[in-house]
């Protein structure tokens, strides 16, 4: 069980990653000092809100196996 929850919060952490922060990233990339767009903090709340939530399934997946490898 404990390694399906860790398996399960990779995943979780990798779909994040993949529909959410690299989209940011790549709209991020193309801008320069001069030229970004007014709403950029917006851009960066998204960012880091979804950066969270990725911490937070990597941490259940950590310390699942933590628990899988303690109490068996």
């Amino acid at each position: 069980m404990a390694s399906f929850t860790a398996l399960l919060g990779l995943v979780t952490d990798i779909a994040l990653m993949m529909k959410g922060n690299i989209p940011i990233n790549k709209a991020i990339q193309v801008w320069t000092p001069e030229l970004y767009p007014s709403d950029w903090q917006d851009y960066r709340d998204r960012w880091l809100r979804i950066f969270g939530y990725r911490q937070i399934a990597l941490c259940i997946a950590f310390f699942s196996l933590l628990a899988g490898a303690v109490f068996r």
